[in-house]
């Protein structure tokens, strides 16, 4: 049984009848402006400190309940520390007369006023671009207009972004970070197994999910799914980059982008004799008609419902998995507001997809 620790009235109250039962001449009573009853008010605010510093440091005891610098404590026993934030990147493309260099440090802004950075000097025109301030508001979508944020002579104010703008994350969240120190205990005492790799790829900022796949290019070789739901958001959560192995792996071809920054990080963690192989899931779009919605066919449901399927395609889609009706049944039936409804289609279960396929959702088409 948990230990209840007295609110501050019940421990003044104590403390005042303590004074009287402790038999002091002249004293049957405590009056609230007395200097007695002020002494005894003190002394219970005091045991009151005392109480909530106990409890604190319990809480600090234990990973399941520790706290800011002890979470990352009990982290760093694990080698697992709270994601750092990350900033978002792309190639862009500028317009100039002939000859002219976009210097490195160009400040690049977007309408919102967000501002960018170029890493290097122009090459034919192109630069990687880099956000001034880390997080995932850094993000951005292929199209989004782009301007100088200082006139050059000979340059256009446009800038065309080449690709989507993506990496940027935020600081992990504690309760996040709180599951993988806690997942990090649970697995310890080996190396290399499933739940291993799964928890060093999530590590890196920019994964949210990750997959094994054991043998999955011959004997020895161990294939890792990731995907990167908030940093890519543009990209629809997938990976940006090529698919492959660490910098230092000589057995494989070397990745490049997200895929690069997961099989580096492993790199010093893995057996020595896994060849680590750091894929991208293919996307496996799945469409629905959903119909008989009657009035509850509003534009505020549709996207209510389509995030409710969203969801459920991120806790429960598997690369090369099938998911089965009840999943998307309980997703759509999870939307108190809508009365009645009639899934047309998928009309069963998704054919097991090839290895690497991951279902995502698709088109979603809403009939009343």
């Amino acid at each position: 049984m948990s230990f209840k620790i007295p609110i501050l009235s019940e421990l003044n109250e104590q403390t005042q009848q303590d004074i009287i039962n402790a038999g002091i001449p002249g004293i049957d009573i405590t009056l609230k402006n007395s200097v007695i009853g002020t002494l005894g008010s003190v002394q219970a605010g005091i045991s009151w400190q005392h109480y909530e510093f106990l409890d604190y440091i319990a809480k600090q005891a234990v990973p399941w309940t520790a706290t800011d610098e002890y979470l990352a404590g009990w982290g760093e026993l694990k080698n697992t520390n709270q994601k750092a934030p990350t900033k978002a990147t792309a190639t862009v493309q500028f317009s100039t007369l002939d000859g002219i260099i976009i210097p490195k440090g160009t400040i690049i802004k977007r309408p919102d006023g967000w501002s960018y950075v170029t890493l290097a000097d122009s090459i034919n025109n192109q630069a990687l671009i880099q956000s001034v301030d880390s997080g995932s508001k850094g993000n951005a979508g292929q199209g989004i207009n782009l301007t100088l944020g200082n006139a050059l002579a000979g340059v256009d104010a446009k800038v065309t972004a080449l690709t989507s703008i993506t990496g940027g994350a935020d600081l992990e969240e504690q309760e996040a970070y709180r599951q993988r120190v806690i997942e990090a205990y649970r697995i310890s005492g080996s190396v290399g197994r499933e739940q291993e790799y799964i928890l060093w790829a999530k590590s890196v900022s920019q994964v949210s999910r990750a997959w094994i796949g054991r043998n999955g290019f011959g004997i020895g070789t161990v294939i890792i799914w990731i995907m990167c739901d908030d940093a890519n958001i543009s990209n629809n959560g997938f990976p940006v980059g090529t698919d492959g192995s660490a910098t230092k792996e000589y057995r494989y071809n070397i990745a490049s982008g997200d895929q690069l920054a997961v099989a580096n990080y492993i790199w010093q963690k893995q057996p020595v004799t896994a060849l680590i192989i750091v894929c991208s899931p293919i996307a496996m779009p799945v469409d629905f008609v959903v119909t008989d919605l009657g009035v509850s066919n509003t534009i505020e449901n549709q996207n209510t419902i389509k995030a409710a399927l969203i969801d459920m395609f991120h806790r429960e889609a598997v690369p090369g998995s099938q998911l089965h009706p009840s999943s998307w049944e309980r997703a759509i039936g999870s939307v108190s507001s809508v009365a009645h409804y009639n899934i047309v289609s998928p009309t069963q279960a998704i054919i097991p997809l090839s290895k690497g396929h991951l279902p995502i959702l698709g088109k979603v088409t809403f009939k009343s």
